[in-house]
C-alpha cells in the first residue's frame, strides 16, 4: 500500500537516520514529528526475513501494519524449510 501520508503544508524533512526506517519532519510551527514510511518499513521487514530474524520481522510488520501474509509469502519455499524456526522465534 503506497498511499500518500498527509502532513501539514510546509513540513520539511529534517533527517532519516542511517539504518533506520524513521523519517523526522519539522512542522511549520517548529514541532518535530517522526514517521515510518511504508517504503522504508517493507525493505526492513524483507531484510529481517532474509537474515532469518523472524521475530524481528513479525514485530516490524505488526507495528507498521504491514500485511502479515508477507511473512509467509516472501520466499515461500524458503519459509517452508524454516517453518519450525519461524514458530519458535515468533513465540
Amino acid at each position: 500500500d503506497s498511499r500518500p501520508r498527509r502532513v501539514e503544508e510546509g513540513a520539511r524533512v529534517v533527517t532519516c537516520p542511517p539504518g533506520s526506517i524513521h523519517v523526522i519532519l519539522q512542522m511549520p510551527r517548529g514541532n518535530l514529528e517522526t514517521v515510518a514510511p511504508r517504503s522504508l518499513a517493507l525493505p526492513a521487514v524483507a531484510a529481517a526475513l532474509r537474515s532469518e530474524r523472524f521475530g524481528a520481522a513479525a514485530t516490524l510488520a505488526a507495528r507498521h501494519r504491514v500485511d502479515l501474509n508477507l511473512l509467509v509469502d516472501y520466499g515461500w519455499p524458503r519459509f517452508l524449510s524454516h517453518a519450525a524456526a519461524f514458530v519458535q522465534d515468533v513465540n
